[in-house]
């Protein structure tokens, strides 16, 4: 339930101190504006669009296997065979738009889980044959009257981050180099971290705030946070918001190699290759993913046509956090995260009580796990309150891999379907605990297949990343306190 505070407690000019869970974030929380999902795009190693990730989720299944983009043989042994590959078809967004010739993989993967996103939302039209019509800022014919809704383009944002850009290309680009002295033209263009965003805001034209965070793998969710902010202080309206990776390239997969964090072996098994949790994790496997939502001031929603059955949930809460410790190692004590899931549950406005489940980070690895677990378990101590069976913690990389910079946005993407269908699905590949690294017997981590909700209102989100940043957002259901 939402926390009430007594008005008094701002008027007496007492000072106060605000400790975790206490009343007077909440209070305050109930004075900004209601920020809400009207659309979601995502692709991922199940399938090009959320309705056939959310099916495969949902029964079980697992979207990695045997790497086929590039040989893993030649010209060198790589150590790592499998992984989850997105091989989607980029030509409605390549035949269309002149400028998709600056856009490298990752921003096509970006762009179309953006136009999924808008065509649900209401903001996209079609051509006979289902495609997209958009805007093309280099003048390829679609006119601007191709948007359904007129929008204040001024007030509409976009937040697309990335974690990996497109390395491959610069790796590429640097070979080329050495060979015969010059480099590929749009090489700088690819090498900039911003070009998702880029392609996302140039193809609806949206000319407001536009920032791709750059938050390793908990990028999307900053992104998230941030947008959610900017509608909050009125700078917009609308905006785009997520994270995508074009992640299984040799060189992405051999510098993970080289620093030791990915999953070897299950060449005959790769299903099973993903393992948060279980007391044989190894460490991640690195997947291909994009995952961008519409979210929107829910006064513009209503405003401009969109029915209340098709608002698809509240952005509620979001916190974030930097560990000031290490470059690649969590804090053993899981305070980082724990301070960015205390802020989201300030900003919410609940309590831990309040939440139905979590979609965590839980990328395999046999350090970040453990440490996540720490945290959550210390965040609901902070408000006097025990983590326990009754709230189900989902990995949904053991179906999909780690997406890294989309990781938050698919698994944001995962949470609102959890809401609307009132299911978490199940964690797949575990079979026992580390009973040194692993001491959480006492939590409920999904692994007995998919659990029914009951009338759950609130779930969160969780990630960390390299840099020791730290995010969480926490969604609710639409209409429950609006």
């Amino acid at each position: 339930m939402k926390v009430v505070a007594a008005l008094s407690l701002v008027s007496t000019g007492a000072a106060l101190s605000t400790p975790p869970g206490s009343v007077l974030k909440p209070m305050l929380h109930r004075h900004k504006p209601i920020v809400v999902v009207t659309g979601t795009g995502g692709l991922t190693p199940l399938g090009d669009s959320v309705a056939q990730t959310w099916q495969d989720m949902r029964a079980g299944r697992s979207g990695i296997s045997r790497i086929s983009r590039f040989d893993t043989e030649q010209p060198f042994v790589c150590p790592v065979k499998v992984a989850g590959e997105v091989n989607a078809d980029f030509s409605s967004i390549t035949r269309n738009a002149a400028s998709a010739k600056n856009f490298g993989n990752t921003a096509l993967l970006a762009t179309l889980a953006a136009d999924e996103a808008m065509l649900q939302a209401g903001l996209l039209e079609v051509d006979e044959q289902g495609q997209p019509l958009v805007i093309d800022p280099e003048g390829a014919g679609c006119p601007e009257s191709l948007l359904t809704r007129d929008l204040d383009l001024s007030r509409a944002g976009t937040f697309v981050g990335t974690c990996m850009a497109e390395t491959e290309a610069i790796a590429q680009a640097a070979l080329q180099l050495e060979r015969t002295g010059k480099m590929p033209t749009r090489t700088n263009i690819l090498s900039l971290g911003n070009m998702p965003n880029w392609a996302v805001n140039s193809r609806y034209q949206f000319q407001g705030e536009g920032v791709a965070p750059s938050g390793a793998c908990a990028t999307s969710l900053h992104a998230i946070g941030m947008g959610k902010k900017a509608i909050e202080l009125g700078e917009l309206d609308i905006a785009l918001v997520g994270g995508a990776d074009y992640s299984v390239t040799p060189y992405n997969v051999n510098s993970f190699v080289a620093a030791k964090a990915l999953q070897t072996g299950f060449e005959d098994a790769p299903e099973k290759a993903c393992q948060p949790w279980n007391k044989g994790r190894g460490g991640f496997v690195i997947a291909d993913g994009a995952g961008v939502m519409v979210i929107e001031r829910l006064g513009h929603a209503l405003a401009r046509g969109v029915p209340p059955e098709n608002i698809l949930a509240v952005v509620e809460g979001y916190g974030s956090s930097s560990d000031g410790y290490h470059p690649t190692k969590p804090r053993r004590d899981g305070r980082g995260n724990s301070l960015a899931q205390i802020k989201a549950l300030e900003d919410a406005g609940i309590e831990p009580k309040d939440i139905g489940f979590i979609y965590a980070h839980a990328t395999g690895t046999p350090l970040g796990d453990c440490i996540e677990l720490r945290g959550l378990t210390k965040t609901w101590r902070e408000f006097g309150q025990d983590l326990t069976k009754a709230t189900p913690i989902y990995a949904p990389k053991s179906a999909l891999g780690h997406t890294l910079g989309a990781a938050g946005g698919i698994a944001s993407i995962g949470a609102i379907c959890s809401l609307r269908d009132q299911v978490v699905p199940q964690t797949l590949n575990f079979e026992s605990f580390d009973e040194q690294g692993m001491p959480f017997k006492d939590l409920n981590l999904a692994t007995d297949g998919p659990q029914t909700l009951d009338n759950v209102q609130y779930g969160m989100v969780n990630a960390l990343g390299f840099g020791g940043t730290n995010a969480a957002v926490i969604f609710g259901k639409y209409g429950h306190s609006h």
